[in-house]
């Protein structure tokens, strides 16, 4: 009985209101990105890659001073996460099979992906031009009642991938407040193809919770799961996951 007055109670508020996308769209256009930002942004990863039945695990963790301002954006690194990727760089000229996780993750904390966790309410607009809104229904989050609406992201595909793609899937569900404002998210993305009588597959999941800082939207978590399979080379699965903490 309580399940049906909570939706009842869900309809009548909506029919009060602007449509979920509506309120998404007002809310992410008002975040200008314009307030400078400090945030220490962690980054951890691994990845197991399999060969000829033969399997490479690494796995490695960094943390970043990142600002964000009028002037652009500054990543700070610690002089002992520069040591680390010298001597694991070092170590590589000995034995070509050792891993060399840090000097991936280094790059990682590129300008690029900074401005997505720093200032996300653009990237989440552009994303949102090219996507249609599926459906939209209440639910409750972690004991917080929000709308969760669920979008197929159109991004555009090249004529040559195109041929080579058998299927492609791009899912993009987001939960917002009363307000219009983001809460959480996550896309999914599945793709089978064959080029050259080769197949391949490839699949990625990415969660990202938010957090409003001001005029800014940030992403406070973001993890990613990724797999890759090639017929003839074999498959490679991947985890990352950066954490966005801003005092």
């Amino acid at each position: 009985m309580n399940y049906k007055l909570a939706i009842m109670a869900w309809v009548i508020g909506t029919s009060l209101r602007a449509d979920g996308l509506t309120d998404l769209k007002n809310t992410l256009e008002k975040l200008n990105n314009r307030q400078p930002i400090r945030a220490q942004v962690k980054a951890v990863s691994s990845s197991v890659a399999t060969v000829d039945k033969k399997a490479t695990q690494e796995s490695g963790s960094m943390e970043v001073t990142v600002d964000h301002n009028s002037n652009g954006v500054r990543i700070q690194w610690t002089q002992d996460d520069m040591d680390r990727v010298r001597n694991e760089s070092a170590q590589g000229l000995q034995n070509a099979d050792l891993p060399n996780p840090l000097r991936g993750l280094m790059n990682s904390f590129n300008a690029t992906t900074m401005d997505l966790l720093l200032a996300h309410s653009d990237d989440l607009l552009r994303t949102l031009s090219v996507s249609q809104l599926l459906n939209e229904t209440p639910e409750t989050r972690n004991g917080q009642a929000l709308r969760k609406l669920k979008f197929k992201v159109n991004k555009p595909i090249t004529e040559a991938n195109r041929k080579s793609m058998k299927s492609y899937l791009d899912e993009l569900t987001i939960w917002i407040d009363d307000s219009g404002l983001p809460v959480a998210s996550e896309e999914k993305v599945e793709l089978k193809g064959s080029r050259f009588l080769i197949g391949f597959e490839s699949s990625s999941l990415v969660k990202r919770s938010f957090r409003r800082v001001g005029d800014r939207l940030i992403v406070t978590d973001n993890e990613s799961v990724s797999s890759n399979a090639i017929s003839i080379m074999g498959t490679n699965s991947n985890k990352s996951r950066f954490i966005v903490t801003v005092n």
